[in-house]
Order: C-alpha cells, then structure tokens, then sequence
C-alpha cells in the first residue's frame, strides 16, 4: 500500500512538473511590422508624414494577404501578421507615392521607412 501511494505521490509531482515546465516555455510569436512614412526636401531632411495612406499586400498559395492602415500623428502605421513572409509596401498622400518591401521576423516589430515623391 506504501509503494502504491508514493507511487502515485511521484506520477502526481511527475505530471505537475511536466505541465509547469511546458507552460512556462510557451512563448507569445509575433510578427509586427512599423512602416515609418517619411518626405525628404531638397537638403535630405526628413519629415514624418501623418494620415498617409500604406498598404501591404503579397500574393501567395491559396490566400490573398492584404492590408491598409493611415500613419499616426508621428508618421507611422503598425500592423500585425500570423506568419514571417515578406510583403510589399505602397503609400499614398495627396499626389504623393512611394514604395518598397518589409520581411516580417518572429518574435521583433521591423521597422522599414518609405519615402514618398
């Protein structure tokens, strides 16, 4: 009857232990992206733009990735997505427009700054 209780006590703290130790290894992923909206005058200064409208979007197997938000007062939009993938990045202001591309990394916010003309 001893060895069936310490038995069970040690299936008990086995178990416990094992859920802890995969609970706190857990870790949140994310892949966040800041597009920073910048126009440059003719001495190459930079100032952020607000209400600028960027889209990222990326063509991909069996799915349609594609996105807009405006830039905040300080010239920025953020955006979140489930997966690391690369994605192209068009902005517009007025008559205004730029372009590039953004590669998300798991687990950082990348910051990727796009000048409009």
């Amino acid at each position: 009857m001893k060895s069936a209780k310490a038995a069970f006590a040690l299936l008990a703290v086995g178990f416990f232990g094992i859920m802890i130790m995969t609970s706190s290894c857990k870790k949140d992923i994310f892949y966040k992206t800041d597009v920073i909206v910048v126009i440059q005058d003719t001495l190459g200064n930079e100032t952020r733009v607000q209400n600028a409208f960027v889209r990222l979007y990326a063509p991909c197997t069996d799915c349609t990735v594609d996105t807009n938000a405006l830039t905040n007062g300080n010239g920025v939009a953020q955006f979140e997505f489930p997966a690391k993938m690369v994605l192209n990045i068009e902005v517009q202001k007025g008559d205004l427009t730029g372009s590039g591309f953004v590669q998300l990394e798991e687990g950082q916010t990348v910051s990727e700054k796009v000048a409009i003309q």
